[in-house]
């Protein structure tokens, strides 16, 4: 699948990824990358969803319609395909962020 952004500053740090470490330690960094590496070699989102690979699951509030994918205890990367086709190959990055309950603290906005 190929990857489009939510906004030009997720784009910027994901394609520069080594700025993340003023966001993030080096095991999250490395558990990112793996994940999108997964996500970019599948050939849609529904081929994703069915390996289950990070326990991605549908978000709720003011993410419903996006799915969260488990990079870290409550954090997640939060994703979405294209336009709500499971069988898109083009997925949406929110960003990463600390996401348990009502609690939501980004840490890629």
């Amino acid at each position: 699948m190929q990857p489009e952004y939510d906004n030009k500053r997720i784009e910027k740090m994901l394609i520069e990824f080594d700025k993340l470490y003023k966001k993030m330690n080096f095991e999250l960094q490395k558990k990112l990358k793996v994940t999108l590496d997964r996500l970019n070699a599948v050939k849609d989102f529904n081929e994703f969803l069915t390996l289950g690979l990070g326990r991605p699951h549908l978000l709720h509030n003011n993410l419903e319609g996006y799915y969260g994918v488990e990079l870290n205890g409550n954090i997640r990367l939060v994703i979405k395909p294209e336009d709500d086709n499971l069988d898109s190959n083009i997925y949406i990055i929110k960003g990463v962020v600390d996401y348990h309950g009502d609690k939501q603290e980004w840490i890629i906005p």
